[in-house]
């Protein structure tokens, strides 16, 4: 779906089959890194239970600027997405954490599709689903979806090498296959209070850590999705109309 004009436009889904990985969470505070970049920029709910059209609801009656968009598309909504992408400049994609229709439809046509994960076991076996939905989407299309593994929640501790080691086990012979279909993003999501405690205002985490009293775990959640948002776009982050 990319094109290639004088803006480069991005549609990036995030989802995974599996609930609780963090999809609404991550897409909330990169939706919020990517308008205070100055991105012409969307976000598309298309998971039926609605949180993201909440929060979005929330940052309206708070009066948070700048404004985002949101969108609620449900089914066989590929070609709405591809309408929504050649419409703004970025669009954020979430759908519910399940093998749906929407999550088929989305990978089709997204141009990078972000696979959260934590570490937890259960969620690591999930992946075989993500993996077979990039194998029917190859399949159908000819081409293989621009899907990238995120480890989110991970634990704050200097000492805890669960990220690493399950970076280790993807990159061996039996998880192979998933690690090449889905390759890790350097960047990694850690689980801080600030991505919870942010949602209640309609905000993203690094409006939340800009306010006062904001902790150092605050600010770190900010890098990270600064991190996060530097790494896909392949640019530095800077607030749109801020002095250097």
């Amino acid at each position: 779906m990319m094109e290639q004009n004088q803006i480069q436009r991005r549609c990036i889904l995030i989802g995974n089959e599996k609930g609780g990985v963090g999809k609404s969470t991550l897409t909330r505070s990169l939706a919020v890194a990517c308008a205070l970049a100055g991105h012409d920029l969307a976000v598309v709910d298309a998971d039926k239970q609605g949180s993201l059209t909440l929060w979005l609801d929330e940052r309206k009656e708070a009066d948070q600027q700048p404004y985002i968009p949101g969108y609620r598309l449900a089914g066989r909504c590929g070609t709405e997405i591809i309408a929504l992408g050649k419409k703004y400049q970025t669009l954020l994609v979430d759908v519910a954490g399940r093998d749906s229709v929407e999550l088929r439809e989305a990978a089709i046509v997204a141009d990078l599709w972000l696979i959260p994960t934590s570490v937890d076991p259960d969620d690591v076996d999930a992946l075989a689903t993500a993996l077979t939905i990039i194998r029917n989407t190859e399949l159908a299309t000819g081409s293989k979806p621009n899907a990238r593994l995120l480890i989110n929640k991970c634990s704050t501790s200097l000492f805890d090498q669960d990220a690493n080691s399950l970076i280790d086990a993807l990159d061996s012979d039996a998880w192979r296959e998933v690690y090449e279909a889905m390759p890790p993003m350097l960047s990694r999501i850690s689980n801080r209070k600030a991505f919870p405690k942010s949602r209640s205002d309609g905000q993203g985490v690094i409006e939340y850590a800009q306010r006062k009293g904001a902790s150092k775990s605050d600010q770190s959640a900010a890098a990270e999705i600064i991190a996060l948002y530097e790494e896909i776009f392949g640019e530095p982050f800077k607030i749109a109309g801020a002095t250097a």
